[in-house]
């Protein structure tokens, strides 16, 4: 792109001011909805890491980058890992269903479930509004989200719960994390079930096209 290009394309039209990019994402703008491919497999399970990090820190017109984990501020970094913790204590009560139970073999099933209980109560501890480092920083997650007997949560807690998510990040291997990205399938799983029942849904309403 040229630096002409380039300049019309932040200034959109003639007489507008450039377009401040959000930084604090709405959840469209996260890397989950914009690499999902809603006809096909996503190519996540097989890309590197050096290059998951450019995407991520690329952004679009509207959003400065795609993961808070691209933000200057320590504070909106643990915005990421907030999310992350919404996200893995779901995937994990899920994984004790029976159904997983029974069809994962039994020497995998276990090791998953061992590690998932190990890291629960850091994911815990890292997960909803109004999470702050700073012990004295007062936040509108805090005063929603906490009782008056309850001044917020303790800092050196959420610290070190969140060096304990870093180095269950850092880790080469884990079965939890293997099982679930054998059993994403890109979201190639997922994509196909919506299709398959938008397609049921459309066909039993009795609308058809000659």
């Amino acid at each position: 792109m040229s630096d002409l290009a380039g300049l019309e394309d932040a200034m959109g039209q003639e007489g507008q001011k450039p377009v401040e990019k959000r930084r604090k994402l709405k959840g469209y703008d996260l890397m989950p909805g914009q690499i999902l491919n809603p006809v096909g497999q996503s190519g996540i399970s097989n890309i590197d890491f050096s290059s998951l990090v450019g995407a991520m820190q690329q952004g679009n017109k509207a959003a400065a980058f795609f993961s808070e984990l691209c933000d200057e501020d320590p504070g909106r970094k643990g915005v990421a890992i907030s999310r992350l913790s919404e996200v893995w204590p779901a995937v994990g009560k899920k994984l004790k269903e029976p159904i997983y139970k029974a069809h994962v073999k039994k020497e995998t099933y276990d090791k998953v479930i061992t590690e998932f209980d190990t890291i629960k109560s850091h994911f815990e501890e890292c997960m909803g509004k109004g999470i702050s480092m700073d012990d004295k920083a007062v936040t509108v997650g805090r005063i929603a989200y906490s009782s008056g007997a309850e001044e917020g949560r303790d800092a050196g807690k959420v610290k070190a719960a969140a060096e304990k998510i870093y180095e269950w990040l850092k880790k080469k291997e884990s079965p939890m994390r293997g099982l679930v990205t054998m059993l994403s399938a890109g979201g190639l799983f997922y994509v196909g079930q919506v299709h398959e029942k938008c397609h049921r849904a459309y066909v039993k309403s009795g609308i058809h096209i000659d």
